[in-house]
């Protein structure tokens, strides 16, 4: 299946499993993506991934989603590891592939995924999509694994900045 890009609330969108990007120390912000999450889904998440910390750069856990969330299970994928910290790109290369490897493992069929990196990490937009995309198009390739996979942006400039992307890279 085809990626693709959607505008809006990553919460509100339905897939089996959302991706979300953590810092491997246990810490959910206010402004990022997981503390949004964290205030959407309430304490049971939040000390569910307490519980997998410390993680490193690229460690990925499954855990279940709570109610109300439109997914049912949630792909914690670590990026860095301290919140708010500047990544390298190679960051959202490796955790990528994890994501991709435990979401096979899961046998997850749609997944609703953010830029990894593009918020707290400070990874461009276009930089952050053309990374998962060849990560996704590799594993694809090599595993035959094609889930449905959404890349979900809330914030309008940074999903200016997906779509032109998006064209460039998919052709679309």
């Amino acid at each position: 299946m085809p990626i693709r890009i959607s505008f809006g609330d990553i919460l509100k969108h339905e897939a089996e499993a959302l991706v979300l990007p953590c810092n491997g120390s246990g810490i959910m912000g206010f402004v990022s993506l997981a503390g949004e999450v964290r205030r959407f889904a309430g304490r049971r998440l939040y000390l569910a991934y307490r519980a997998q910390c410390p993680m490193d750069v690229g460690d990925v856990t499954v855990i279940d989603a709570v109610a109300p969330m439109k997914q049912r299970r949630i792909v914690l994928a670590c990026t860095m590891i301290r919140p708010g910290t500047p990544i390298p790109l190679e960051h959202v290369t490796r955790t990528t592939q994890s994501v991709l490897e435990a979401a096979h493992r899961e046998g997850f069929e749609s997944l609703a995924w953010p830029l990894l990196g593009a918020g707290g990490g400070r990874v461009r937009p276009e930089f952050s999509f053309q990374a998962m995309y060849e990560g996704i198009a590799a594993y694809r390739n090599s595993r035959g694994y094609d889930p449905d996979i959404c890349v979900v942006e809330r914030d309008y400039h940074k999903f200016r900045e997906l779509e032109a992307s998006f064209q460039q890279v998919v052709g679309a």
